[in-house]
């Protein structure tokens, strides 16, 4: 979203190191998180630090960050229809990245046949694919010149569901499944045409989409580019730190 909108940023990732006996070891952030409790109780990952006035804000949970991000960088519903639907849908992608994460960190996370039932879930009848196959088909504002899901501008809804259907486009290939969005037209536009706005470029073209992966070491997949587990000690991860 900050990349979309021209506004610089300071990404931090904090390092999960290897330790003897196949574990990790999280300190980094755990040491960060003890120092921002004072100014946020709720602190966890994901967060965002800004400016408000004079005062330093820490504001944590994902949807609470992407919609302070929306509102704050003009990526949000113009009307009050608008920002009902952005919040919404952050709701509904957020199932979706709810059922990814609470597979893939779970014990059967690196099994196959439970991923591809989670892509046949989220993509079969009454799936949530399926409800947003409908909203973009009911709203005459989208088209491929337009890949938005609210009011024909880019929201901050937006941006999530773009990195979910990528993490799931690359699941089903991974699995050697049929392309994900065959039976999702209206999903499939915006799958491809969101990504290809000139102001996604810089998002594209950089080491946050490249090189870094879709989940941290220990996820069933999505740890590596390759969708393959990570290999406990004999894998460089890549560090997304930095300005950008």
């Amino acid at each position: 979203m900050t990349m979309f909108s021209g506004t610089p940023f300071n990404n931090v990732c904090f390092p999960l190191a290897d330790t003897e006996g196949g574990g990790y070891d999280g300190s980094a952030w755990f040491s960060a998180k003890s120092s921002m409790k004072a100014k946020n109780p709720l602190i966890n990952l994901p967060y965002l630090v800004d400016q408000v006035g004079d005062q330093e804000v820490i504001i944590t949970q994902s949807n609470a960050c992407i919609a302070y991000l929306g509102r704050k960088l003009g990526l949000w519903g113009k009307t009050e229809l608008e920002m009902i639907k952005c919040e919404e849908l952050l709701c509904k992608i957020m199932d979706l990245r709810n059922l990814m994460t609470g597979l893939v960190y779970g014990p059967t996370g690196s099994d196959k046949a439970a991923l591809a039932a989670l892509i046949a879930s989220v993509a079969g009848k009454n799936g949530i694919f399926q409800k947003l196959e409908l909203g973009l088909a009911a709203d005459s504002a989208f088209s491929s010149a337009t890949p938005f899901l609210v009011g024909g501008h880019a929201t901050a809804p937006d941006f999530h569901l773009w990195e979910l259907l990528d993490q799931y486009a690359k699941l089903a290939v991974f699995l050697g499944l049929p392309p994900l969005l065959t039976d999702f037209p209206k999903l499939a536009d915006f799958y491809k045409c969101f990504a290809e706005l000139p102001a996604s470029a810089a998002y594209m073209g950089s080491v946050l989409h490249t090189k870094l992966a879709f989940n941290n070491k220990m996820a069933g997949f999505g740890a590596t580019l390759t969708g393959e587990l990570y290999q406990h000690g004999k894998e460089d991860m890549v560090d997304g730190t930095g300005t950008f």
